[in-house]
């Protein structure tokens, strides 16, 4: 009982929280598990993939309402597909394949994800209902703040790195910049 017990202290104490939900022990009545750890502790941010195969969506909700805001912050855990046309991938010593935006191992678990931040911006504000100045904090600040670089990224002003992307109205990719210099434009 004292194993479990210091486990948790160090737990509610830590200050960061990767893919939230995943491959971490889940909330149960008798055991908060690492996800009420992390939900638990105001000070720790969490990052969350939001393409609805990782996490469920009322999930992602929940953690939302759970967590203070600027403390869930959008991450992609993007494999090789990302960008192109590729529907499989070798990972180790098996293969990854992607379907209906999953990618899923040849041992049955989940593969990594398919997901780019302009779509992880597109589910917050769409699939969840966040409104979209949120969501791309979401996807910009906050994670500019947990790495402690909100200084020179993370929003777009005058002193700070200009590495953005313009998004039409659906939310899709029409130009990206990095340091002020367009280095993709949409066709």
């Amino acid at each position: 009982m004292q194993t479990i017990k210091r486990h948790k202290q160090q737990l509610i104490g830590a200050d960061g929280f990767t893919h939230l939900f995943n491959a971490m022990s889940p909330i149960q009545g008798r055991e908060p598990g690492v996800t009420g750890c992390a939900f638990l502790n105001d000070n720790a941010s969490c990052g969350m993939i939001v393409d609805g195969h990782h996490v469920d969506y009322v999930s992602c909700k929940l953690a939302l309402k759970t967590k203070p805001t600027g403390s869930v912050f959008l991450v992609t855990d993007a494999m090789p597909p990302v960008g192109t046309d590729d529907t499989e991938f070798a990972f180790f010593n098996r293969t990854v394949y992607l379907e209906n935006g999953k990618l899923t191992s040849t041992t049955g678990e989940l593969g990594g994800s398919a997901l780019d931040m302009a779509t992880a911006v597109a589910n917050t504000h769409f699939g969840l209902n966040i409104n979209l100045d949120e969501a791309l904090r979401m996807a910009s600040l906050y994670p500019a703040t947990y790495i402690n670089q909100h200084n020179s990224r993370g929003t777009l002003v005058v002193g700070k790195q200009a590495d953005f992307i313009v998004l039409d109205e659906q939310l899709k990719i029409k130009s990206t910049w990095i340091a002020g210099q367009a280095v993709y434009s949409a066709q």
